[in-house]
């Protein structure tokens, strides 16, 4: 998103990204012995900007100052109607930039000054990509493999043609001076974020539904994540980071499995944990429910990294297959358009919803278990093509819901019940097993 490549060529040039893509995918898509006239490229990338159209009139910059006050202008917009999205919980009172710079949204990220060292990398890489395309122009149709690392793997030089054409564009941008910078943010706002950051009293995290954010005193948060945690039924307290031993215990795991063939070699290396790249502790965080009164938090157990992260993502990948034959499965909003359009509702028909409370954690991982293998193997008049054998399937079931280790607070945990919020396999798991409730319970009525 902060490439500096782009940020160079917005700043400097007219459509230099529009000819890098047009010309790059001509150039890919062509055979090697194409001839491309290419004699006007160098005029065309290096023009300079001088007018910015727009519906009512055409603004000629006069300077970079002039610039960087419009710049501003645009940042200083009034962000009133934004701040309804903000909920201050916390004793903290936000001064006016501190809650503008809240309005921008968590995922809102600040423009730095371009780093030539960063610059020359991501040339780098563009080259790269584009004599990967090159090379495999003739077997891009190709299924690629779901577990399949990021290679580090130089391709050769490509067709002359390709490498003037990647030449002349590391010279250009070389020839490019990114003197100016224009910042979205001001110089209050700038430290009024540097402010919210270092503050250790308060803890910021998105709301749980819509697009709110949610300020809360870092103690009430603590108090309230902790007293969620005293759930017997769900949660114990562990004395030990048993993260490195789950490692070591999935790599045997993971091992057995393709000696015996049920994962190939690059599943196999995917999911196989290096000395030099052992998994971190999973982390436990909350985010509050502001739409429910009283105020609610969800559990959500930061999984990236961690020690079941992959093998729940192979399990994932085998579960989604089934997960979109079920009669309730929706796609996306444009799917459900049109069921609603294709739907004939009778006049005497009393439309009802039904809602699980907290699904995920009140989920017997015995029930569970059986409900996916009832699915994917009994009931299932495909079986034959799930690749993974039902015992293995449910060897890794147990190990992606039964050993369920994070922490919060320095304290470490031991989820006993339930599926965690954050791995990656839990929403097929819980649909796939709500279908099996479903079928199990539902009454025909006339």
């Amino acid at each position: 998103m902060n490439n500096p490549i782009n940020s160079i060529m917005y700043h400097n040039t007219t459509n230099v990204e529009v000819a890098l893509n047009s010309n790059s995918k001509y150039i890919l898509d062509s055979n090697s012995d194409t001839q491309i006239d290419t004699s006007r490229d160098r005029q065309y990338i290096t023009k300079p900007r001088t007018s910015i159209t727009t519906r009512n009139r055409t603004y000629k910059p006069k300077n970079n100052k002039d610039r960087y006050k419009r710049s501003l202008r645009k940042i200083r917009m009034d962000t009133t109607d934004k701040h309804k999205y903000i909920t201050n919980l916390s004793t903290k009172t936000l001064t006016q930039c501190q809650s503008k710079v809240l309005t921008k949204g968590l995922a809102f990220i600040p423009t730095t000054r371009t780093n030539k060292s960063r610059l020359n990398d991501t040339v780098q890489e563009f080259q790269r990509s584009n004599r990967l395309k090159y090379y495999f122009r003739n077997s891009m149709s190709q299924e690629i493999h779901p577990f399949r690392q990021k290679s580090t793997w130089l391709p050769p030089r490509a067709s002359d043609d390709v490498e003037r054409y990647l030449q002349r564009i590391e010279n250009d941008i070389k020839e490019l001076e990114p003197t100016s910078f224009f910042p979205n943010m001001t110089r209050a706002e700038t430290k009024a974020l540097r402010e919210l950051a270092a503050d250790p009293d308060i803890v910021i995290k998105n709301a749980d539904k819509g697009s709110g954010i949610v300020i809360e005193d870092r103690d009430k948060y603590i108090a309230d994540g902790k007293e969620h945690l005293e759930d017997a039924n769900i949660y114990e307290k562990i004395d030990a980071d048993p993260t490195l031993q789950l490692a070591k215990a999935i790599n045997k795991f993971t091992s057995r499995m393709h000696d015996k063939g049920i994962i190939d070699s690059t599943t196999q290396n995917y999911v196989h944990f290096k000395e030099e790249q052992m998994p971190r502790t999973q982390q436990l965080y909350f985010l509050k429910k502001i739409h429910k009164n009283p105020i609610a938090v969800r559990p959500i157990v930061s999984g990236c990294g961690g020690p079941t992260e992959k093998i729940s993502q192979l399990v994932d990948l085998h579960l989604q297959p089934h997960v979109k034959k079920i009669d309730s499965y929706i796609k996306d909003t444009n799917h459900v358009i049109d069921l609603i359009e294709n739907t004939t509702i009778p006049q005497n028909c009393i439309l009802a919803t039904i809602d699980v409370k907290a699904l995920y954690l009140n989920i017997p991982h015995k029930d569970g278990i059986e409900g996916v293998l009832n699915r994917l193997y009994r009931n299932n008049p495909n079986s034959e093509e799930v690749e993974i054998p039902p015992g293995t399937m449910k060897d890794m079931l147990n190990i992606v819901l039964t050993k369920n280790f994070f922490q919060f607070a320095d304290t470490m945990y031991h989820q006993v019940q339930g599926t965690a919020m954050g791995t990656k396999m839990a929403p097929a798991y819980a649909n796939l097993l709500w279908q099996n409730w479903k079928k199990d319970y539902s009454v025909t009525t006339t």
